[in-house]
């Protein structure tokens, strides 16, 4: 299960991420990450988010139908070093492998709260967690955890439910 599923009514958000492990030499690479440079990862897909609604994060909008009306928002996902913590880039090109950022086609950052993971994992993960009108986005790798909060923009007479 290398998915991550939130589902608002009948729309949803999912992410797809590759479970690269911690003694891997993408997590050794990650560690050595230089602070403006995003993680570009040799051992799998770019994690791909793909979203039926209107995420709002505090700093941005991700929205759907970027790639054409009437489809969901897709976006590759990435992981940007910022001074002594990260932020999470989105990126209109979804289908590359994990060494294909293109920052020309990068859309949004946002900023992540950094943390140790309560519940440490030896893989790379994606987790959507479920909040009052929206959800948390989080990602875990080791012992490490980042985080972000928001909100769902759906139709009115949709509720969100998680998977």
């Amino acid at each position: 299960a290398n998915q991550a599923r939130l589902r608002f009514g009948s729309e949803s958000v999912q992410i797809n991420f590759h479970p690269l492990t911690v003694g891997s030499e993408d997590h050794k690479r990650f560690t050595e990450v230089k602070d403006g440079e995003v993680f570009e990862f040799v051992g799998g897909r770019a994690t791909k988010l793909m979203t039926d609604v209107n995420m709002k994060f505090a700093e941005a909008v991700i929205e759907t139908e970027n790639a054409a009306p009437d489809y969901p928002g897709v976006y590759s996902l990435w992981l940007k070093r910022a001074g002594d913590g990260w932020r999470l880039v989105f990126n209109e090109e979804a289908d590359i492998w994990g060494t294909m950022y293109n920052p020309e086609a990068t859309t949004s950052e946002i900023a992540l709260t950094a943390g140790t993971a309560a519940e440490p994992s030896d893989t790379f993960k994606v987790l959507l967690e479920e909040i009052e009108g929206g959800g948390t986005l989080k990602l875990v790798w080791g012992d490490q955890e980042w985080s972000a909060p928001f909100t769902a923009e759906a139709g009115e007479s949709k509720s969100a439910s998680a998977q």
